[in-house]
């Protein structure tokens, strides 16, 4: 059974309770990590930081507000703002608001610092576009834009078990019209959406890439793609398929080295600021 033409799984009522769990998870550090990097030297102290798409992970709010930043976590999902809200100390520097990435509810340039992780490519091309220049009228000095490049998802020691994990991935990701490729187009997005603005703007990229042992994060990943196989395509054949590739990446788990997808993270920067 096939999903809707476009399905937004974080955009679903009943979020899926592994994939929840997995993105909060200390194993999933490392999009937090590429955050935090493409923030340094920034001047965080008394700005408002918005964080659009925010999900589940309190990790970037903690981060912003002991640099003495105030953090605003936008989220069309409630579930993912309780989530959020129940796993930090909630005081006058921490705020939860419902809203749309393709339709933001902020003034031109009230947000002095704004930042999207992993949001885009959940949207088609054209709501992208829209997305962007949502999140470019709202920033008045910097915003941040990071994405993942399934491309580069490779293993040197175990090849074949690595790209038949990511030929499924790739598979649902088709299904559900994620974009895959996000991270590779994500610089020439911003910079498409930007000449659409009378302000110019300074555009960055930086790469964030790894090689090592995290034949984990692909077992956290299947145990989500598994329970989307049974949740949201039916599909028993597929679910059976993704657990038993599991098993077979667990028992090589100790000597399995690997390249997860690069983060490529964009930083626009208006130029009278």
């Amino acid at each position: 059974m096939s999903p809707e033409k476009h399905v937004n799984i974080y955009e679903k009522p009943e979020s899926l309770e592994n994939e929840l769990e997995r993105l909060k998870h200390a194993e999933f550090s490392h999009p937090f990590y590429a955050s935090a990097k493409m923030l340094e030297g920034v001047d965080l102290k008394d700005k408002n930081f918005v964080d659009i798409g925010a999900g589940t992970d309190s990790r970037l709010s903690k981060f912003v507000v002991e640099r003495g930043a105030k953090y605003t976590a936008i989220d069309y999902n409630l579930g993912h703002l309780k989530s959020m809200k129940e796993s930090v100390d909630q005081g006058d520097n921490i705020f939860f608001v419902r809203g749309d990435i393709k339709s933001l509810p902020l003034k031109n340039e009230s947000a002095p610092l704004t930042h999207e992780r992993f949001v885009l490519m959940h949207l088609p091309e054209k709501e992208r576009s829209k997305a962007i220049e949502q999140i470019l009228s709202a920033t008045k000095d910097e915003a941040l834009f990071l994405e993942y490049n399934w491309e580069t998802l490779q293993s040197e020691t175990h090849p074949s078990l690595v790209e038949e994990f990511k030929s499924v991935a790739l598979e649902i990701m088709d299904k559900l019209k994620i974009e895959s490729k996000m991270g590779k187009k994500l610089f020439t997005e911003v910079a498409n959406s930007v000449k659409d603005f009378s302000e110019e703007f300074d555009i960055t990229e930086a790469r964030f890439e790894r090689n090592g042992k995290f034949g984990k994060e692909i077992l956290a990943m299947i145990k989500s793609l598994t329970e989307l196989a049974e949740k949201v395509f039916k599909d028993e054949a597929l679910k059976n398929k993704l657990i038993n590739l599991g098993e077979r990446i667990n028992t090589e788990l100790s000597e399995l080295v690997m390249s997860p997808p690069d983060i490529i993270g964009v930083k626009a920067v208006r130029k009278n600021n």
